[in-house]
């Protein structure tokens, strides 16, 4: 399984547009786990904590297979100042297309926090790499009732 990050300002694109992206350097990591239908994709809000899944790739991931996504990711007070191209280019080049498993409820991350592995002297940092027990086990969260608060 796969855990894919998105933001405030790309969550909506990246539902919207059902495509997830990563930077170019994840790339190769990202053509090696989608290798088949079956691997899980969440897609988790850093700024909400919060996790949308269950997807599947709806194709091999490529690079800048939308060009133009994600483009308002980054904040304008942290944008190079640097002559733009001619067509604009996606800071996460690394996408891959999505279709939804299944519809799930919104996970919130304290409710799969026992399932992920946190990097060391981090509580908020995780491998976004999943082995298959533990993408089975996390979209069994997503098929659950909503617990009681």
């Amino acid at each position: 399984g796969l855990v894919m990050g998105c933001n405030d300002a790309t969550n909506h694109e990246c539902l919207a547009r059902a495509l997830f992206g990563m930077p170019q350097v994840h790339f190769e990591m990202l053509s090696a786990l989608l290798t088949g239908p079956r691997v899980a994709i969440f897609l988790f809000n850093h700024y909400t904590r919060e996790m949308f899944g269950v997807f599947r790739a709806a194709g091999p991931p490529g690079l800048n297979l939308e060009p133009s996504a994600f483009i308002d990711a980054i904040p304008p007070h942290k944008r190079t100042r640097k002559p733009q191209p001619l067509a604009p280019r996606s800071p996460f080049p690394a996408q891959v297309r999505v279709q939804l498993a299944f519809v799930g409820r919104i996970v919130r991350e304290e409710e799969v926090a026992h399932l992920l592995s946190y990097r060391p002297n981090s509580h908020k940092v995780f491998d976004i790499v999943l082995s298959e027990q533990t993408a089975n086990a996390l979209a069994r969260v997503f098929q659950s009732p909503i617990p009681l608060l």
